[in-house]
């Protein structure tokens, strides 16, 4: 008998593993809350994210969403754009990922969406039918969601001589200008439209006192040309 329910049980968990992709495969998640608006206008933001929101041991080594901040600006393709985030927390090493939003995006109603609680630094991002499903049931249908990346950067200053191995990725971009705590990020847009980047922290200094369960702040800017 205790086979049997063991069996069981061993069947019920494999079910749910098999069916987790195809649940998770199209859920957004929405980051309103924590996505602003850059422009010439209003160029600079002050943003909350945790210290190793952008890379995260425990996630897959992965960026957290909504440890995160988000942000997005329309841009002329072929014009330098330049993103600076700077921090005044000690051990804090600020980073920033930059996607293309693909299809409408000028409602402003899908860059308040991210396609997961997860997110890579360094691919693309998409999702044939997206949707959202609040906590009361309601669902937001956001269509085809995809956003392909540009570039990313983080704060190599003031780390330790080596970076540890599981940061050392090829496709992670290593930003020094002789700065602790903040890290600049230029890229020419290939397309007009829709940009959006995730800002957040890696391998903070611990021996500093960083206090890797607590919202930092820092503080955003979009240089246009």
């Amino acid at each position: 008998m205790g086979f049997d329910n063991k069996t069981k049980v061993l069947t019920l968990i494999l079910a749910a593993a098999a069916a987790l992709p195809v649940m998770t495969a199209e859920a957004a998640t929405s980051i309103k809350l924590k996505s602003k608006e850059f422009s010439k206008v209003v160029p600079t933001h002050a943003m909350s994210v945790r210290a190793d929101s952008w890379y995260n041991l425990g996630m897959g080594y992965l960026g957290w969403t909504h440890h995160s901040n988000w942000g997005f600006v329309k841009l002329q393709k072929g014009k330098p754009v330049t993103i600076e985030v700077t921090t005044k927390v000690p051990g804090f090493h600020p980073a920033v990922s930059v996607w293309y939003r693909v299809g409408k995006t000028t409602t402003n109603q899908s860059v308040q969406y991210m396609s997961d609680h997860m997110y890579s630094q360094f691919k693309d991002i998409y999702e044939a039918d997206a949707k959202d499903t609040d906590t009361s049931g309601n669902v937001t249908k956001l269509g085809k969601f995809q956003m392909n990346f540009i570039a990313n950067g983080f704060d190599r200053d003031g780390m330790d001589d080596m970076l540890p191995v599981h940061f050392d990725q090829s496709m992670l971009n290593r930003l020094q200008d002789g700065v602790a705590g903040k890290v600049t990020l230029t890229f020419i847009p290939k397309d007009t439209g829709i940009y959006q980047f995730a800002v957040g922290g890696i391998n903070p200094d611990i021996d500093k006192g960083i206090d890797t369960a607590k919202f930092h702040e820092v503080e955003t800017t979009v240089k246009f040309p």
